[in-house]
């Protein structure tokens, strides 16, 4: 995300006059969601083979859904958000 783009959204924070204690807990909450992002780690090899030997098992059983399936799933389980096939 841009510079300007960031300063868009801290503009409009400031915006609502928050009080320290909602800055700090706005602040808390992007620092967990950092640390979060921070603690995502690439799969190995073996993780991937082993992913991948799932999928052809679950295909050799049939264990598949359609596109128009998987969508409509998606819709249900995410409501009113935007999905684009």
């Amino acid at each position: 995300m841009s510079a300007a783009a960031l300063q868009n959204i801290l503009s409009g924070i400031q915006a609502h006059n928050l009080t320290v204690a909602n800055m700090r807990w706005l602040a808390e909450r992007l620092l967990d969601a950092a640390d979060a992002e921070d603690n995502i780690h690439p799969y190995t090899i073996e993780e991937l083979e082993a992913r991948i030997a799932k999928s052809e098992d679950d295909v050799r059983a049939h264990r598949t859904y359609s596109a128009n399936e998987a969508h409509r799933i998606m819709q249900q389980t995410i409501g009113s958000a935007h999905i684009y096939m």
